[in-house]
């Protein structure tokens, strides 16, 4: 049947495309995790932080405070890693599923145009005007043979007489 090796060029970008699909909800579901840890963190270090603050406000504890604000500090910028590798990935993804889906539109409208049969129409038509091109050339071919003939039978005649 026409058109079986695109279909499997097809299927195999749309198996890539629910590939990077898993993937993106792999990422996902670890940059879940991730965000999760890093609220507990930030709860936990806030909560350090409100601890700090009163025993600052005694006499003591800055460099419990500032430890606990570089750890904040660090796992913000550990949040903020990690969503900007997800999007980047999400963004690749959304390309080539792009690219994908443009592909598989022109694939389909070249099968189609295989299974319609109108290319086989324009090769008959074409049959058509060859031989009826043919036919006319040997028409004119055969009218300058005759003419020549006539003007070569008319030569002879002219040395003759």
């Amino acid at each position: 049947q026409a058109g079986t090796g695109w279909r499997a060029r097809v299927d195999a970008r749309a198996e890539e495309a629910a590939a990077h699909a898993r993937g993106g909800a792999f990422a996902g579901a670890g940059l879940s995790k991730v965000r999760a840890r890093a609220v507990e963190d930030l709860e936990a270090i806030s909560a350090r932080e409100r601890i700090l603050e009163e025993w600052a406000k005694q006499g003591g504890a800055r460099d419990e405070l500032l430890a606990a604000s570089s750890a904040l500090e660090k796992v913000t910028e550990e949040h903020s890693s990690a969503k900007e590798a997800f999007l980047d990935a999400k963004r690749r993804h959304d390309e080539i599923a792009e690219k994908l889906e443009a592909e598989k539109e022109g694939l389909e409208t070249r099968e189609r145009e295989l299974q319609d049969g109108s290319g086989l129409a324009r090769i008959r038509q074409a049959i058509k005007t060859i031989k009826a091109d043919i036919r006319s050339l040997d028409l004119r071919a055969g009218v300058a043979t005759h003419a020549l003939r006539l003007s070569q039978a008319a030569r002879a005649e002219a040395r003759r007489g």
